[in-house]
Order: C-alpha cells, then sequence, then structure tokens
C-alpha cells in the first residue's frame, strides 16, 4: 500500500504541472507515460478512477498471484476487474503469468507465463 500511496501522491503533485511547463515542440503538449504492476487491487479501486477523472491513461502490467490466504484475494485484482479496466480503456500489460524471476526460467517455462496472461486476456 506504501507504494500505490507515494505512487498517488507524485500523480496528484504532478498533474497541476504538466500542462504549465512549455514543451520543447510547441506544436505538441507534453507526453507522460504511466505504467503500474502486479495487479494490485488499489489500482482498481483508486488509481483507475483518478486517472479516469483526469482524462489520463495508463498501461497496467498484470500477474496471476497465487491466492494462498484469504488477505491475498482483496490485495489483488482478480481477472474480472483486469476486464473492466480493459472495458474501461486502459491498456492491459503482460507482467508474466505469476510474477516468477524469469532470469530463473527455462526458455519453454517463460513462454508458459507469458501464455498464460495472454490466455486469460483473451479469454
Amino acid at each position: 500500500m506504501k507504494r500505490i500511496t507515494i505512487a498517488i501522491a507524485l500523480l496528484l503533485f504532478m498533474l497541476p504541472f504538466s500542462y504549465a511547463l512549455p514543451p520543447a515542440d510547441t506544436t505538441r503538449p507534453p507526453i507522460v507515460i504511466l505504467s503500474f504492476d502486479d495487479a494490485e487491487i488499489s489500482h482498481y479501486t483508486v488509481v483507475a478512477p483518478m486517472l479516469k477523472k483526469y482524462h489520463c491513461n495508463a498501461t497496467f502490467f498484470v500477474c496471476d498471484f497465487p491466492r494462498k490466504t484469504p488477505a491475498d484475494s482483496v490485495e489483488f485484482m482478480n481477472w474480472q476487474q483486469i476486464q473492466r479496466l480493459h472495458q474501461m480503456g486502459f491498456e492491459i500489460g503482460n507482467h508474466t503469468g505469476h510474477h516468477k524471476n524469469v532470469t530463473k526460467l527455462t526458455r519453454g517455462q517463460l513462454q508458459q507465463e507469458i501464455q498464460y496472461v495472454d490466455d486469460k486476456c483473451s479469454s
């Protein structure tokens, strides 16, 4: 929760100033890229509504954390919530299936992790 609080504070700090600075190319507005990862529930309950309020877009890199305890079920988004983010117009990025250390996976295991999220998003 601390990471998301910092991210929100930074976002709120930056929004009023994002249009105050003159862009290097005066024919185009400045570009800010926002991304969020790990499919934390606060991305769905707090961040997405705030981004919509300020007409901002973002990419949410999602994975499927194993739900070992009831607390895990409320800490991370489920696939219906991820689908709703997509329906709201946000981009969904692939953060591998189960947030494994990709440097320790074989090529085949890595392909399975990537395919897992692709399959979930397709369905």
